[in-house]
C-alpha cells in the first residue's frame, strides 16, 4: 500500500520535469542565435531577426536610426521579408507606429505559435550635448497573422535598453526582465521582472534586482545546466565616475529569483564596453564559455572568451580559445555576434549578426580560426561572349566550380537556388553567380548582360536578264531552290538554269541567320513545271481558273501567281480543291501559279495565260 502511494505521489514530480525539458520556451537569447546568416540592411538603429510569418525563414524588423538633436519623425518599425532574392521590404499593420527600440525580445509570448516582440524603448542621447535620457513605457508587439501587429503598452517607464526574455519559473510560458540604464539618476524608475500570464499579459514582481544601476547587457542562459534560467548582466557600478564593469551570473533559485548574493562575477576589462552576452560550451568540456564582443571609445573592438572549469572561477581564455579577433578602427553595432553551428558540420561558428560584414570565426579542435572570407576565390564563367541569336542558346557554365560550394544564379529578378553549375539562356537579361563555399564565405561573379539579338530581315532578291537572281545581302548568302539547299551557291549572284523557285538567306557578322527570302522563279521552258497531277482549267483562261489537287495535297493548299519577272502579283491563303479563282484584276499574260500543300508542304509550279 505504501508503494503505491509512493508512485501516486512521485509521478506529477517526474511528470514537471519531462514538461520543463521537453516543451520549455526558447529564450529570447536563443533565438536571437538563429542558424539563419543574413545580410542586413542598413541605416538602422537595432534590428530583430526572426520568422514573423511563419515561412521557415528568418525575417527582420529594424528602427530607423537617430539623433536627439534633431526632432524623430516617430516612421515606426520596418519589416522586410525573407525570400530567395533576399529581404524584401513589406507593409506591415500596427496599430500604433510611434514606437522606437533600443532592443527587441524576441518569443511566443501569449502561446499562439507565432513569434512576437517586446520592446525596449531606451533611446540613447548621442550627437548632442547635455540632452536628457527621453523616459518611454515598454511595448509588446503581438502577432496576428504574420501581417499585422497589435501593439500594447506595458507600462513602467524607464529608460528601457537591455532585458532579456525566457520561462524563469519554468511554468511554461515566457517573462521578461527589463533594466532601466539611468534609474539611479532617475528617482522613481527601477528594473522590472515581470511575470507572464500566459496570454502575454505581464505583473511586476518586486525582487532583489529592482535597485541594480547601469546595466548595459543582460541575458538568461542556463550556465550550470540544472534546467533553470540563469541570468547573466553586466552593470556599471561608478558611472559618475571612471567606468566599471560588474559581470555577474546570478544563480536561479529554482522558483524564478535572482538575487545579488547569489551568484560569481567574472572579471572583464574596465577599459571596454560589453556589446553583446553570449555562452557556448566550445571547447566541448561541459562547461559554457563567455563570449563578450567588447569595443572601446576609439571604436577598436575585439572578442573575449572567458573559461571556467567549476563554474566558480572564470579566466580570459581568448588568446588561447580565439584567433584574430581584434579590429582596429572598425565600429560595430550592439549585439553583433551570434554562436551556432553555420554549416551543420559539428563544428560551431561565431558569426558577425550582418552578413555584409562577413566575419566568421569556426572550432579547429583547438582554436576559434577566423575565416577570411576576403580571400574567398569568385565564381568564374565560361564565356565572353555575351549576344546570342535569336535561334540559338547561350550555355554558361561556372569553369571554376568546386563540388562541395553552392551556386546560386540571379538571372534578372529571378534565382535558382537549384545549384546548378551549368545554365542555358534563351532571352537577354543580366546574369551573376553567387557561390557558397565550405566555409559559409559569398563570393560574386563579375555580372553579364547577355543579349539575345533579332533574327536579321530576309534580303530581297532582284532579276539581271532572264536567269541571273542578286541577293540584296553583299555577303553571307545562302541559296535555295524549292527550299532546299544549293551547295556551294553561297554567292551575292546565282544563274538560276534550273526551273524552280530561288530563294536566299544570309548570315550577318554577328553570326545569326536571316529570315528566307520571298521566291523568284529561275528559267522558265514548260508549260508544266512540276508534274504531281494539278489540273488548272480553262488554261488560257479569260477571267477565272478552276484548281484542283490530288488528296495527297490534303484540303488546302496556298496560292501564289507570279509574272515572267518573278514578281508576286496574285496571293491567297487558303485555297480549296476544285476552287474557282476570280483572276479578273490580272492583265493579258503569262504567269507561274505556286500552289503549296498546307497539309505537308508539296509544291506545284505551273504556267498559266491570260488571254483577255
Amino acid at each position: 500500500m505504501k508503494k503505491y502511494i509512493f508512485v501516486i505521489v512521485l509521478l506529477p514530480i517526474l511528470s514537471t520535469s519531462i514538461f520543463c525539458q521537453v516543451n520549455k520556451p526558447k529564450t529570447s537569447y536563443e533565438l536571437s542565435n538563429s542558424p539563419q546568416w543574413l545580410k542586413i540592411p542598413g541605416g538602422f538603429a537595432s534590428f530583430a531577426q526572426f520568422d514573423y510569418n511563419n515561412d521557415g525563414l528568418d525575417d527582420v524588423m529594424q528602427f530607423q536610426g537617430y539623433d536627439l538633436s534633431v526632432p524623430y519623425a516617430w516612421p515606426g518599425p520596418a519589416f522586410f521579408k525573407n525570400s530567395q532574392r533576399g529581404l524584401i521590404e513589406e507593409k506591415i499593420q500596427l496599430n500604433n507606429k510611434k514606437l522606437f527600440a533600443g532592443k527587441t525580445l524576441v518569443s511566443d509570448f501569449n502561446g499562439d505559435g507565432r513569434l512576437d516582440a517586446f520592446l525596449l524603448t531606451g533611446m540613447d542621447p548621442a550627437g548632442c550635448v547635455n540632452c536628457p535620457d527621453p523616459v518611454f513605457p515598454l511595448y509588446s508587439m503581438l502577432n496576428l497573422d504574420g501581417k499585422s501587429f497589435k501593439v500594447d503598452s506595458i507600462g513602467f517607464y524607464g529608460v528601457w535598453r537591455s532585458g532579456t526574455s525566457g520561462d524563469i519559473d519554468n511554468d511554461g510560458d515566457v517573462d521578461v526582465l527589463t533594466f532601466s540604464t539611468h534609474h539611479q539618476v532617475a528617482k522613481g524608475i527601477y528594473n522590472r521582472t515581470l511575470l507572464n500570464d500566459g496570454k502575454g499579459n505581464f505583473s511586476n514582481k518586486p525582487s532583489n534586482l529592482d535597485t541594480i544601476g547601469w546595466v548595459d547587457r543582460v541575458e538568461l542562459i542556463d550556465m550550470n545546466k540544472d534546467n533553470f534560467l540563469d541570468l547573466v548582466l553586466n552593470d556599471v557600478y561608478s558611472p559618475t565616475n571612471n567606468y566599471a564593469n560588474r559581470f555577474r551570473i546570478l544563480w536561479n533559485d529554482g522558483k524564478g529569483n535572482f538575487n545579488q548574493n547569489n551568484g560569481v562575477s567574472i572579471s572583464i576589462p574596465n577599459d571596454l564596453y560589453v556589446l553583446d552576452i553570449n555562452a557556448h560550451d566550445i571547447d566541448k568540456d561541459g562547461i559554457n564559455e563567455v563570449i563578450l564582443p567588447m569595443n572601446d571609445a576609439k571604436a577598436n573592438w575585439s572578442i573575449k572568451v572567458f573559461k571556467s572549469t567549476d563554474l566558480k572561477n572564470f579566466s580570459d581564455f581568448t588568446n588561447q580559445l580565439m584567433e584574430n579577433a581584434t579590429f582596429l578602427n572598425s565600429a560595430i553595432w550592439d549585439e553583433p555576434i551570434s554562436v551556432f553551428d553555420l554549416d551543420n558540420n559539428g563544428k560551431v561558428d561565431i558569426v558577425v549578426n550582418d552578413r555584409n560584414l562577413n566575419l566568421r570565426w569556426e572550432w579547429n579542435g583547438l582554436k576559434m580560426v577566423r575565416n577570411n572570407c576576403h580571400n574567398a576565390i569568385k565564381p568564374i564563367l565560361n564565356t565572353s561572349k555575351f549576344t546570342f541569336c535569336s535561334s540559338d542558346t547561350l550555355r554558361l557554365t561556372v569553369i571554376n566550380n568546386v563540388k562541395k560550394d553552392k551556386y546560386t544564379w540571379y538571372v534578372g529578378n529571378q534565382v535558382d537556388s537549384s545549384n546548378v553549375i551549368t545554365k542555358r539562356f534563351v532571352n537577354s537579361s543580366k546574369v551573376f553567380v553567387v557561390k557558397t563555399d565550405s566555409l559559409g564565405c559569398e563570393t560574386k561573379s563579375d555580372e553579364m548582360v547577355l543579349t539575345k539579338l533579332d533574327t536579321p530581315k530576309a534580303p530581297t532578291i532582284t532579276r539581271e536578264g532572264n536567269t541571273t537572281l542578286i541577293s540584296s545581302a553583299l555577303a553571307g548568302n545562302q541559296w535555295y531552290l524549292n527550299g532546299t539547299i544549293l551547295k556551294g551557291e553561297i554567292g551575292q549572284k546565282i544563274n538560276a538554269s534550273v526551273n524552280g523557285l530561288y530563294s536566299v538567306k544570309y548570315t550577318d557578322s554577328n553570326g545569326c541567320i536571316s529570315e528566307i527570302s520571298l521566291s523568284q522563279y529561275g528559267l522558265i521552258t514548260a508549260m508544266q513545271l512540276t508534274d504531281n497531277k494539278v489540273a488548272l482549267s480553262p488554261n488560257p483562261f479569260d477571267q477565272s481558273i478552276k484548281v484542283t489537287f490530288p488528296d495527297d495535297f490534303g484540303l488546302l493548299v496556298k496560292a501564289e501567281i507570279h509574272d515572267v519577272k518573278g514578281v508576286i502579283v496574285w496571293k491567297k491563303e487558303s485555297v480549296r480543291n476544285s476552287e474557282i479563282l476570280d483572276l479578273s484584276s490580272l492583265s493579258v499574260g503569262n504567269y507561274v501559279i505556286n500552289l503549296t500543300s498546307l497539309i505537308n508542304g508539296q509544291v506545284s509550279l505551273l504556267k498559266i495565260s491570260k488571254q483577255r
